[in-house]
């Protein structure tokens, strides 16, 4: 009965000073929305895990070249093989590049987003197909292709989730090919909007020569082994192939990069800065509603001298603050609550 008699008096306390009353709430309210914004950013960005099985393994493999001002380069198809074949620490290396393309299938047609791989991508990912089968070795050899694995997305839009869709052909920029299985949902690579990949079904020496550096390369370390490990492999691998083509490797070397730290990129750092600074600006705002609650309690002097005059003990003058603060703190949640 103590603590409602309590909370009564603390709501109409915070009505006689509605000025008050509005000033934290939108102080705490700018506070708090800000920093639940940010931290939902950072979070989807930079802390939430990538959607594959033990995707801290999953590296992305870069040609760097500093005389030339790169550090994050391509990958010619013709090194990442001489890396594939000469790295021990790695249990499986792809290369892949983004398309676009027109697909249609029956009078529907529709701008895609594909990408090319070689077929030990889905290795690299370590995801399995939900039907049909992934890609294997004689799909991507030369003059075969002509099939495709579905996205989960690409998959519904065409068919509405239809697994009979496996043996059947669509049109890619003209060319019939055959859809041959889809993967499960939440496989999303290189980007969100990927919606099929095809095998490059060519040598790497009939798509450019070695210094045409105009593929991405990924790989999936061993179990056990650590980045540092692996890099000092590729390091050596680098060195061998420099001295094996000087003309198009002098100086070139390979840099593994944890996959979500490639992923964001630039943007990491200065999303880690925006969070600091939201965390930092939650303090500036915890301590200016600080400070407005003790004004507000020097101006009460009177009436807690009062109150403590007519009886009022320490526990209840204190239980009384309490109660004023709660009813502030609960009214937050309402007020940045995302409207549905």
């Amino acid at each position: 009965m103590s603590l409602a008699r309590d909370l009564r008096y603390a709501l109409r306390g915070l009505r006689r000073d509605p000025v008050f009353t509005l000033v934290v709430l939108i102080t705490l309210a700018v506070g708090i929305g800000i920093s639940t914004a940010v931290f939902s950013v950072v979070r989807g960005v930079v802390l939430k895990p990538l959607p594959y099985p033990n995707a801290d393994r999953i590296v992305t493999l870069w040609s760097t070249n500093p005389s030339r001002g790169w550090n994050r380069g391509g990958v010619s198809r013709q090194d990442a093989a001489d890396w594939s074949a000469g790295a021990r620490f790695v249990s499986a290396l792809a290369t892949y590049v983004a398309q676009q393309a027109n697909a249609a299938s029956g009078d529907t047609p529709a701008r895609i987003e594909y990408a090319l791989v070689t077929p030990t991508l889905f290795d690299v990912l370590g995801v399995k197909a939900r039907y049909g089968r992934p890609f294997d070795a004689a799909d991507n050899e030369p003059g075969r292709g002509g099939v495709v694995v579905l996205s989960n997305g690409f998959w519904r839009q065409l068919t509405g989730g239809d697994p009979g869709i496996v043996g059947r052909t669509i049109s890619l920029d003209g060319r019939a090919v055959t859809m041959i299985g889809g993967l499960e949902a939440g496989v999303a690579f290189p980007s969100p909007t990927t919606a099929l990949w095809a095998p490059f079904a060519t040598t790497p020496d009939a798509t450019g020569p070695r210094q045409a550096r105009w593929v991405q390369a990924i790989a999936r370390l061993r179990p056990g082994v650590r980045l540092t490990e692996a890099q000092a492999e590729f390091d050596a691998i680098g060195r061998r192939l420099e001295t094996a083509y000087p003309a198009t490797n002098r100086a070139t070397g390979i840099l593994l990069e944890p996959e979500l730290q490639a992923e964001t990129g630039n943007s990491r750092p200065t999303l880690l800065l925006l969070w600091g600074a939201a965390a930092l600006l939650l303090v500036v705002v915890v301590a200016n509603v600080a400070n407005l609650l003790l004004a507000r309690a020097a101006g009460r002097e009177r009436e807690i001298a009062l109150r403590a005059s007519l009886g009022a003990g320490g526990m209840s003058l204190m239980r009384q603050t309490l109660c004023e603060s709660l009813l502030l703190a609960g009214t937050i949640p309402e007020t940045v609550a995302p409207r549905g």
